[in-house]
């Protein structure tokens, strides 16, 4: 903060409390901080070339928030900066797949477990240490608590894996919905 004091559009300044800022859960502060360092630096592009991190940090927010269109415009341009960078084509997959893009973040998965194979360790330890009953405890006590809330914070613990994300009803719905619209048709 004392940075922004004598400089208001100190690009990692900004970067560095948006990153701080969603880290706490405190999404919309992240897209304001990120948001103001990209604005300035697309207004400054002679003086600091586009950066991938700091669009991808903003793809985070927006899909934190459930802007899922905003998240993928930003992993776009972070791609489109460094098209080599795993964890913006793992992230891009998670917004397609929320989106039933099933296909496409399937191929996203594949482009950010080949270039960063280690994305899969948490899986790959999930599967080792026979964790798959604990982290299904831990998605149905998140359903569980979303029939009384409208969002809560889902986390899963164990083996040295740390899963945890922000979950509204409204997008955990449409996680299931098609498996709702399969039984309700075979009944």
């Amino acid at each position: 903060h004392k940075v922004l004091a004598s400089d208001p559009e100190n690009f990692d300044a900004l970067c560095l409390l948006g990153a701080i800022a969603h880290g706490a859960g405190r999404h919309q502060q992240t897209i304001d901080y990120i948001g103001r360092a990209i604005a300035h630096a697309e207004r400054a592009t002679s003086e600091r070339p586009p950066n991938a991190y700091a669009y991808s940090n903003l793809g985070e927010a927006y899909r934190a928030t459930g802007q899922t269109g905003d998240a993928m415009a930003c992993y776009e341009k972070a791609l489109a900066i460094k098209p080599d960078y795993a964890e913006a084509h793992y992230h891009l997959g998670l917004v397609l797949a929320a989106e039933g893009r099933h296909e496409e973040a399937i191929a996203c998965y594949r482009r950010a477990t080949a270039l960063k194979p280690e994305l899969l360790e948490d899986f790959i330890t999930i599967v080792d240490l026979d964790l798959g009953f604990s982290l299904y405890r831990a998605v149905s006590d998140a359903k569980v608590a979303l029939s009384a809330q409208d969002e809560v914070d889902f986390r899963f613990r164990g083996g040295g894996v740390d899963i945890g994300a922000a979950v509204t009803r409204k997008k955990f719905e449409s996680w299931i919905a098609d498996d709702i619209a399969r039984l309700g048709a075979t009944v």
